[in-house]
């Protein structure tokens, strides 16, 4: 994975969990009034995000393999009998009877309890949060009949936002189209990361075309697009000129770093598949050859294979052929990218499961019935 400089926006908030170590709060037992308890551990929740000098803080960014913005909800509002509750907090707003304290920071934190409603319905993983999520993509504001929140700070936290990254937590691919149309739309960052959650190849194009609009592509999105494509570049730094280069791709001589990322995923988009094939047709024939020589030389030849593989999803199509003309030698390349797992802090991202002990016969047949889920152009 290529990383080489970071940047911010104000669509990246600081990193928090809040967890119920933070916030003292028990998990909810029978027989309490268990309204009343989502209701004090979400005031409880809120009033932490809100007590730092630098905004809120709702989520929490990993430095795994992939970089999308994780959330733990309070004990007590990570349970699926606290999903009602929540719904009714996103739809309508909390309804504390604490007058005061709804009104402080301007509404504020009226507004950041129905944000956080929305994460904790994704992380839930419920499917009754899924059309309550999609009715904020569609139909952003204030609820109706709702505290009319006037601080200029809400612009820096739509529930728009936290709906999106809801939608990606809570894994229903029937969120991939929305999700793609509110990051064309409405330009909205956050889906980048909840499109790289749902594993979704058809995810590539669009946030691709989203980063030529916005001008930049920072680490992050970066690394949502290695994810999602599997294919690697080889970067060389020159400190003399202090620009970056890669023969990868064509044409794209010296770039600065803030143009790095940016410059090499719209290049890939117009010559990805030339890349792939280059780079399968090269290192097959290195490594068939070392297979007859060196048989036992594992090392090379994994080396040779990651090579081979480089391009990622666009070399399944030559792959598949191979396998397909009596190489069955190369099965393990297909389930290792269609089965290629990455982490975001301690969750695991796993896109899809193909046996890892497929036959020649079955990979044509799995092909025509599944290849156009991994098919990138």
């Amino acid at each position: 994975m290529i990383r080489l400089y970071r940047t911010t926006s104000l669509l990246v908030l600081l990193p928090i969990i809040l967890g119920s170590e933070f916030l003292g709060i028990s998990s909810l037992s029978q027989g309490e009034d268990s309204s009343e308890l989502y209701s004090d551990a979400l005031q409880a929740a809120v009033k932490r995000a809100g007590g730092v000098r630098a905004g809120f803080r709702l989520v929490t960014w990993g430095k795994g393999e992939v970089f999308c913005p994780e959330f733990i909800p309070v004990q007590g509002l990570d349970t699926p009998k606290a999903v009602p509750f929540l719904i009714d907090v996103l739809q309508n707003g909390p309804s504390w009877m604490d007058e005061e304290f709804k009104k402080k920071r301007s509404g504020m934190y009226f507004h950041i309890a129905r944000c956080y409603a929305a994460l904790c319905l994704g992380a839930i993983g419920d499917h009754r949060a899924f059309s309550p999520l999609m009715n904020i993509l569609q139909k952003e504001g204030d609820p109706v009949g709702g505290l009319i929140v006037t601080s200029e700070e809400k612009d820096l936290y739509p529930v728009l936002d936290y709906a999106v990254l809801g939608l990606g937590y809570l894994g229903d691919p029937n969120a991939v189209e929305p999700l793609i149309e509110v990051l064309q739309d409405k330009k909205c960052e956050y889906a980048v990361y909840a499109l790289t959650w749902l594993h979704d190849v058809k995810a590539i194009k669009p946030i691709i075309g989203y980063i030529s609009v916005r001008g930049e592509c920072d680490y992050r999105i970066n690394g949502c697009l290695e994810y999602l494509s599997c294919a690697r570049f080889r970067i060389t730094y020159s400190s003399e000129s202090h620009t970056y280069t890669t023969k990868d791709l064509s044409a794209l001589g010296q770039m600065a770093a803030e143009k790095l990322y940016k410059s090499i995923w719209e290049r890939w988009l117009a010559e990805g598949d030339i890349f792939a094939k280059r780079q399968f047709d090269e290192y097959y024939s290195k490594w068939k050859r070392l297979q007859q020589e060196k048989p036992g030389d594992q090392n090379s030849l994994n080396h040779l294979m990651n090579e081979m593989s480089r391009g990622g999803l666009a070399c399944l199509p030559f792959v598949i052929g191979h396998v397909t003309e009596g190489d069955e030698s190369l099965i393990p390349i297909i389930s290792r990218l269609v089965n290629r797992s990455g982490y975001v802090l301690t969750r695991k991202l796993r896109r899809g499961t193909i046996k890892e002990n497929m036959t020649r016969s079955e990979c044509p047949k799995w092909w025509a019935d599944h290849g156009s889920n991994w098919r990138v152009f």
